[in-house]
């Protein structure tokens, strides 16, 4: 057991040794319609500075998941991408495009404002404006929009909202996006299995136009202490319908006491006095009447209450 858990470890290692980091930077400003590696990374040593995107028009908005899926058309694998996204804008742009963006960026920040997480980022495409107006001549404004009390849903289905400008009201079109991490399962994962985030791969997305997009995963840190309670195949998205939040150890079972200590391993048995989840603390009493607390841990197929 212990030369098969040093050659995983091995492996891992060497992957992870032959892995090439890259960093993203937040915003950049390029000179040419041409976006290029090193234009968005930081300190790019290990590969070639491939072309990533062609553009004529600034800004955009380059997504992890995007930068890995050309790094692999190049044949360019084995690389870990740090941060989520990078904005770049242009020299070039012309200045309607400039007040634009700001323009929107500004209504963007509002609505980001009634989301209560930072798993989504905000999107937003201008349609129309009613009655019409340059809006370059905007250069302060005041949005006017309903109280949606951080409901993700009825932000997505946000349709129109009202801007003030010189004493006068515009009804402004538009279409919002909300891009973030989904989980998608790799595997066949059975009722009554605890959440492995290693089960599943990330990806982000715009889930505006998927149903019910309260029920969508978005940071699987919070399904700790999760059982599925339904069946989920493969490329399944992670729903929080599919979960039920649930106690592995009911207050008053049977439980065994993992004691370590100067390399020794001593195992007592004892009473669970509190329920317990997967990698939290619990308390138990012994069969002399002591009470301890220990943290609860799985090990092959059976749980303890470690104490080190």
């Amino acid at each position: 057991m212990k030369k098969i858990i040093l050659l995983l470890y091995i492996l891992i290692l060497y992957s992870h040794l032959n892995s090439v980091t890259l960093i993203l930077k937040d915003n950049v400003i390029i000179e040419a319609n041409k976006i290029m590696l090193n234009d968005i990374v930081k300190n790019n040593k290990y590969l070639d500075n491939i072309l990533i995107k062609e553009t004529n028009s600034c800004p955009i908005i380059l997504f992890s998941n995007e930068i890995i899926d050309i790094l692999f058309k190049n044949n360019i694998y084995d690389t870990v991408i740090i941060g989520n996204s990078v904005k770049i804008n242009s020299h070039n742009r012309k200045l309607s495009d400039q007040k634009n963006f700001n323009f929107i960026n500004q209504l963007e920040s509002i609505i980001s404002n009634y989301i209560n997480s930072n798993n989504f980022k905000i999107k937003i495409d201008l349609l129309k404006i009613s009655p019409d107006i340059d809006i370059n001549l905007i250069d302060e404004s005041i949005w006017i929009l309903e109280q949606i009390n951080y409901d993700l849903e009825k932000i997505a289905d946000l349709k129109s909202v009202k801007l003030t400008y010189n004493n006068k009201i515009y009804d402004v079109l538009i279409k919002i996006h909300i891009f973030s991490n989904i989980y998608i399962s790799k595997k066949n994962l059975l009722k009554n299995e605890i959440i492995n985030p290693y089960d599943f791969y990330i990806k982000n997305i715009d889930i505006t136009n998927l149903k019910s997009i309260k029920d969508i995963v978005t940071d699987i840190n919070e399904t700790t202490n999760y059982q599925i309670i339904k069946e989920i195949n493969p490329t399944d998205f992670l729903r929080w319908s599919n979960l039920k939040k649930t106690a592995l150890i009911k207050n008053g079972d049977d439980l065994t006491l993992l004691l370590n200590k100067d390399m020794i391993e001593v195992k007592i048995p004892c009473i669970a006095l509190t329920d317990g989840y997967n990698g939290q603390k619990m308390k138990v009493r012994l069969k002399n009447g002591n009470e301890r607390i220990g943290k609860l841990k799985k090990i092959e197929g059976k749980f303890y209450v470690e104490i080190n």
